[in-house]
């Protein structure tokens, strides 16, 4: 990865970003650290096509502040890259509590977890990485693709546990029975 001075105008912005709601508190906190300190409190990443993969926020501070040119890291994703491999990507939504605005968020599964790939189904809860560390997640679909369909980094499933869903006799759901695969 290196580091490089690119007009923001250069700076490409995907439909995934450009439909994000951003948060207000993240925005106000970039914003704060910026007017406070002159500098970033984060990095921008872009794609060696220069399509932004990571730090949008900080691209709507520097866009608010009329900055023309900025750093960024250019990511290169060769071709031994889950970017360019037949991959599986599972979907699902936070279920401890975090998950305020009810997003589906995207996981990839590392390629030689084949039994797990076999197994997991939607309904399922499985443990995923997220910025905060292990996320429980519930799956809602899960794709494979021969390239990676986004822009930004996909963060990966966590373990090979996969907690089934269950329904008692009265109906009631519950997740039990984990199994490691």
């Amino acid at each position: 990865m290196i580091t490089k001075t690119m007009k923001l105008s250069d700076i490409k912005i995907s439909d995934a970003f450009a439909r994000t709601h951003v948060s207000e508190r993240k925005l106000q906190k970039c914003r704060n650290y910026f007017e406070k300190f002159g500098k970033p409190d984060r990095e921008i990443v872009v794609a060696s096509d220069g399509i932004l993969s990571d730090g949008y926020i900080m691209y709507l501070i520097y866009k608010e502040n009329n900055i023309e040119d900025v750093e960024v890291r250019v990511e290169d994703w060769g071709a031994s890259s889950y970017r360019n491999e037949r991959t599986m990507y599972i979907y699902g939504r936070h279920i401890n509590g975090n998950d305020v605005d009810n997003k589906t968020y995207m996981w990839r599964v590392p390629s030689n977890w084949m039994r797990f790939r076999d197994n997991v189904q939607i309904g399922d809860v499985i443990l995923c990485k997220t910025k905060y560390g292990i996320g429980i997640v519930s799956v809602t679909d899960k794709k494979i693709y021969d390239k990676c369909p986004v822009n930004f980094r996909v963060k990966k499933v966590a373990s090979k546990t996969i907690f089934k869903k269950r329904i008692t006799e009265e109906g009631e759901i519950y997740y039990g029975g984990a199994e490691e695969f």
